[in-house]
């Protein structure tokens, strides 16, 4: 392998260790809150871009090194879980460049090739995003040589970073990437990109009751007035789980949240979707509690989509506390501040699932608010 796909191999793969850096010592607790609402989230995202760059080649049979323009238009899946981002995706790539042999002036290779793209990158603050990627070029002239032909599985590693602009509804990202190759004997060439891609939420995140100060923690939040509407449905941690500071749910509430899974994949038509997000109080590092909340709500999660719920159609989400209900330093305040929600939007008809709630929430009767 050359030298250079070497040092990229290497960068890329020491992105993979980012994830064992402390918290604190890439930014302050208040960043790592900032991160909760964006990167705790969990969902599917279709991405179309278009990118340009720059082609190089070198080695070979070569007296001047081949350089040149390229462009790609292409479709990707992106999913998010954690601060971790995968992408999937292929797009067309055509690449111009020239260079000369010896014996001639001037030659050019333009490169006409399918190209499928696989990456996996880890968040830094709030918009960033760095990690390794592969490509794998297929069509015509694909080994970037002199001489026209049909290549298959030339591949290459790099690094990509992305920064994703602060659109919910459509994403927006600016992509840069360096990627050489590790498969071509005798030649070693370079593709640089910079592009831009336009996501379609597949997965939308809902951001009705995920609480804020003020809310009565018992409020099931309905729209009287409609057939349908959001209300979040509030567990208290203490009637769930089997101890404190555990995501180990209590085997009677595993019935309660197993009938009700069932009970909502038979409702699946009266329902469009349901956000589970863990909250924790201010005691113990924001890390820890992030950590705690996000345990909580998969586990509450797992045991519901037991039921035959469709995944696209429950997500969760981890708060740790950065959404407290009570702003006080008091046992009472840390108390409603400790919970899971099950925030469902446009919901028909909920008393029943009320009913069957009712036993693990947080006060004994529920209220209505328009």
């Amino acid at each position: 392998m050359p030298p250079r796909s070497r040092i990229l191999l290497a960068l890329s793969a020491l992105t993979l260790l980012i994830p064992l850096i402390p918290l604190d010592s890439v930014g302050s607790e208040r960043s790592a809150q900032q991160l909760t609402e964006h990167s705790y989230r969990t969902h599917w995202t279709l991405f179309g871009g278009l990118s340009g760059g720059l082609s190089t080649v070198s080695g070979g049979d070569f007296s001047k090194n081949p350089k040149g323009s390229q462009y790609s238009l292409g479709l990707g899946l992106s999913y998010e879980k954690a601060r971790w981002v995968y992408d999937i995706g292929a797009s067309w790539l055509s690449s111009k460049i020239t260079g000369a042999t010896p014996g001639t002036e001037s030659i050019g290779i333009h490169t006409r090739s399918g190209m499928g793209d696989l990456s996996a990158r880890y968040r830094l603050g709030e918009r960033w995003q760095i990690g390794p990627v592969v490509n794998n070029l297929f069509g015509t002239d694909t080994g970037f040589g002199p001489s026209v032909g049909n290549s298959i599985g030339t591949w290459f590693v790099g690094l990509k970073t992305v920064y994703e602009f602060p659109f919910d509804r459509f994403p927006v990202r600016l992509t840069q990437q360096i990627s050489t190759d590790i498969s071509i004997p005798d030649r070693q060439a370079t593709l640089a990109f910079i592009g831009v891609q336009i996501g379609l939420p597949i997965r939308a995140s809902s951001s009705s009751g995920s609480g804020s100060p003020g809310n009565t923690p018992d409020v099931i939040r309905t729209r009287s007035a409609a057939p349908a509407g959001p209300f979040t449905v509030v567990l208290d941690p203490q009637k769930v789980f089997f101890k404190t500071n555990s995501a180990e749910l209590r085997p009677e509430v595993k019935a309660i949240l197993q009938d009700v899974g069932v009970y909502l994949h038979e409702k699946s038509t009266t329902w469009e979707s349901l956000e589970i997000s863990g909250h924790a109080d201010q005691r113990g590092s924001y890390k820890y509690n992030l950590a705690l909340s996000e345990k909580r709500a998969n586990s509450v999660s797992k045991v519901l989509r037991s039921g035959g719920i469709q995944a696209l159609k429950i997500h969760t989400q981890a708060y740790s506390f950065s959404k407290p209900l009570d702003e006080a330093k008091d046992l009472k305040a840390f108390a409603k501040n400790r919970r899971v929600e099950l925030v469902f939007n446009q919901f028909q008809d909920p008393q029943v699932l009320i009913e069957k709630l009712r036993p693990l929430m947080k006060l004994s009767e529920a209220k209505e608010s328009n």
